[in-house]
């Protein structure tokens, strides 16, 4: 009798010599937590993150237990994995709401150091699966899970397109003056054009196609122009410019090339289905024109330089 009860402590103890000895080190996966998903697919979670340890050269198993809505904590995590024999324990916490989820994996060292943490989002139950591969392949290569990606592992969540802002467009007619000077002369030329603005909130994008005819000169453009509003209520001024693609003819020569325009304006009733706008810009080209001077005998001097003046416009928009 006596030497029945001098082994009772180490019968008691075996099971969990034994458990301790069947998984000495290794990744001890601890029983996923996680809101608002189904239990199944937490348990499920588990062993296939213990299959994707492995599939990485590996040790890992699995430790029994129920799953929770609560994240095991680092100190808890230590004591269980420890307990089952395992040299880091692996936690899993799984958040998800609507059509989304992130999935959060962390990794503690039994033995002390800097745990392992990371992040993904999923669409749902059927990301799991390719999110914990993700996860595996980073903790045993030092990566991210972001940056583990291949043509099987891509999630649903990452094949939906980006949302955006969208953007709020009108288009309109403008009627204005260009007043180039060519070799000191000022062309007084009226003009028109159609443009499309579209309002993005912090700043507006436009382009427009017009031309200028007058004291026998005219141009023929199309240019793009960005500009910063002031204000965001129904009335703001707002200061920028753009690059047009111009033919021009100034009344010596033809020409044609890039020009440069810069200025500022206001627009009125931004937040109607209805504006109006009035803007001052000046223009120089960044191609050469050239002008002659001609006498009663000899050859006409000529000369070439750049054109440069102003240009007002207002518009209306809808």
């Amino acid at each position: 009798m006596r030497k029945l009860l001098a082994f009772l402590p180490a019968l008691i103890l075996a099971p969990q010599l034994l458990a301790a000895t069947a998984h000495a080190g290794g990744v001890a996966v601890l029983p996923p937590s996680g809101i608002g998903v189904h239990d199944d697919h937490l348990l499920a979670a588990q062993d296939l993150l213990v299959s994707h340890l492995r599939s990485n050269k590996l040790q890992a198993f699995t430790v029994p237990g129920e799953v929770s809505k609560f994240e095991v904590r680092a100190g808890q995590a230590i004591a269980e994995a420890q307990s089952a024999g395992g040299d880091h324990a692996a936690v899993v916490h799984v958040t998800r709401l609507g059509n989304s989820a992130r999935i959060r994996f962390s990794v503690y060292p039994v033995a002390g150091g800097n745990p392992w943490h990371d992040e993904l989002a999923a669409a749902g139950p059927d990301d799991i699966d390719a999110v914990l591969e993700r996860m595996a392949v980073g903790f045993a290569s030092g990566k991210p899970a972001r940056a583990t990606a291949d043509i099987e592992t891509v999630t649903e969540k990452e094949q939906e397109p980006l949302k955006k802002r969208t953007a709020t467009s009108t288009w309109g007619l403008k009627l204005g003056m260009a007043a180039p000077v060519v070799d000191g002369e000022m062309r007084n030329m009226p003009g028109a054009s159609i443009f499309w603005l579209y309002d993005l909130r912090s700043f507006m994008a436009e382009v427009d196609l017009g031309f200028h005819s007058g004291d026998d000169a005219s141009d023929l453009y199309v240019g793009i122009n960005g500009y910063y509003p002031f204000s965001r209520g129904n009335t703001t001024p707002y200061l920028g410019g753009g690059l047009r693609l111009q033919s021009s003819d100034y009344g010596a020569s033809d020409g044609g090339g890039l020009a440069l325009v810069g200025g500022a304006g206001i627009l009125f009733g931004r937040l109607s289905s209805v504006q109006l706008r009035a803007d001052l810009q000046y223009m120089v080209t960044t191609y050469e024109v050239d002008s002659y001077d001609y006498y009663d005998s000899g050859p006409a001097d000529r000369s070439s330089g750049l054109a440069h003046g102003i240009v007002a416009n207002i518009g209306i928009g809808f």
